[in-house]
């Protein structure tokens, strides 16, 4: 093929095909990285792990923390989140650490308030550590104050 005859309409075509043809190794190689994130060779889940910091939680009569997990594997993971203080020094909490099952293809979005058992009348602040047990999760999270208006 004699690239200096090809007119614009040959090569914008063939630009496309290579381009297409790169997504499409590109999504087969993440494809097979991901199934073999997911199951070593006896179909259990692989030992890779995830840990997220969020660096600021506040929870007190005003203020919130929202925390949101989501799982793209195609097995269940396993969360555990740490309250830990300015210090880094797990917080005393009534349910610190806190554990969540995230099943397959699933998410879930909760206040530091709810994971860690914190009354509403009660104030902590700090850092969470968050530790899965699949490389395959994302994360969210936001803070703010509540309006009383």
């Amino acid at each position: 093929m004699n690239l200096r005859r090809l007119g614009v309409c040959e090569l914008s075509s063939l630009a496309i095909f290579m381009v297409l043809l790169w997504v499409s190794l590109g999504i087969a190689q993440t494809l097979e990285r991901t199934a073999a994130l997911e199951t070593d060779t006896n179909g259990a889940q692989s030992d890779d792990s995830t840990t997220l910091y969020f660096p600021f939680y506040l929870t007190d009569s005003t203020g919130f923390t929202g925390i949101a997990v989501s799982n793209y594997s195609a097995i269940p993971t396993d969360l555990t989140f740490r309250a830990l203080d300015p210090d880094g020094v797990l917080s005393l909490l009534p349910t610190n650490p806190s554990q969540e099952r995230l099943t397959r293809h699933r998410q879930v979005a909760k206040l530091a308030r709810e994971l860690f058992g914190i009354a509403s009348s009660d104030t902590s602040e700090g850092w969470i550590e968050l530790n899965s047990d699949s490389p395959l999760i994302a994360s969210f999270y936001q803070f703010g104050e509540v309006s009383s208006t």
